[in-house]
């Protein structure tokens, strides 16, 4: 047998090295890849899990409250209206002299509304999204509801029901005197 030259070994080992490691990386390049899309995709969805998630808190927090904390504020009946805690707290906080302030900015965006639980609806969403009290207020509406023993949401409810009556009687207002003016 003739003798082999070391650079021919070397050669074959560097050759049979490469073989190996590109029939390993291939297929372990794929799964990777796979696997890094696969986490990808579960962080997109994990962000509107939570978002989801978000929103069932606030809603179970919106039962919450009303099953407990605004019935002792609000009574059951249809149409909602004030206990006699609610209009001590209306009371105290002048709840329907800030809706008489407060309705007029109001009323071009409730004509839209033709039913009067479309209007509370709309209250409630504006005091929730909308409204922003000074920090005086909040601290008054805050040291209230602790006097009461209540959530200051029940606040916020005696507050939506204030502003709801409030802007029922304008519209009201308006509706009978665009009749007399067509007479």
């Amino acid at each position: 047998m003739k003798n082999i030259p070391l650079w021919f070994y070397i050669v074959m080992a560097i050759a049979t090295a490469i073989g190996v490691i590109v029939s390993i990386w291939f297929p372990t390049s794929k799964r990777l890849r796979e696997n890094a899309e696969w986490k990808g995709e579960v962080n997109a969805h994990k962000s509107n899990v939570t978002k989801i998630l978000d929103e069932i808190k606030n809603d179970v927090k919106e039962i919450r409250d009303f099953l407990f904390g605004n019935r002792k504020v609000l009574s059951s009946e249809s149409p909602l209206t004030l206990t006699d805690l609610g209009k001590t707290i209306s009371n105290e906080i002048s709840a329907k002299d800030w809706a008489k302030k407060i309705s007029p900015t109001l009323l071009e965006k409730v004509k839209q509304y033709s039913r009067e639980f479309e209007i509370y609806e709309f209250c409630k969403n504006y005091m929730k999204h909308d409204f922003s009290p000074s920090e005086q207020e909040l601290n008054q509406m805050r040291e209230i509801a602790y006097n009461h023993g209540i959530d200051v949401s029940g606040v916020y409810s005696v507050l939506s029901i204030e502003l709801r009556d409030e802007l029922l009687k304008l519209i009201k207002l308006e509706d009978s005197d665009d009749h007399t003016e067509a007479q």
